[in-house]
């Protein structure tokens, strides 16, 4: 079943953290995890100067889960799509030198 990034929140991703490999709890962390990569993917892999490439997806998806982990916790209601949109306007803005 497709879940929604709007919908699922960081205190979803952090209660599938501690979930049993292969449930479904489980699953849709991953899920989360691996959309919040290809969004970071198609907001910035265009932009000079990024990491955001494919030689580097076991990198940004190690610091994907970094930020999630470290960040969530303080904001557990926050969809999981707000999160990564404003993880990459940060970026956008580190990298276009604002």
């Amino acid at each position: 079943e497709a879940i929604d990034p709007y919908l699922y929140s960081c205190g979803d991703l952090l209660a599938a953290a501690g979930a049993e490999p292969g449930s479904p709890q489980n699953t849709l962390g991953n899920m989360m995890v691996l959309w919040s990569v290809g969004y970071m993917y198609g907001r910035l892999s265009s932009i000079d100067g990024t990491t955001v490439t494919g030689e580097n997806f076991d990198l940004v998806r190690d610091d994907m889960v970094g930020a999630l982990t470290s960040i969530c916790p303080n904001v557990p209601d926050m969809p999981i799509a707000e999160f990564a949109s404003n993880l990459a306007n940060d970026f956008e803005r580190a990298l276009s030198g604002n």
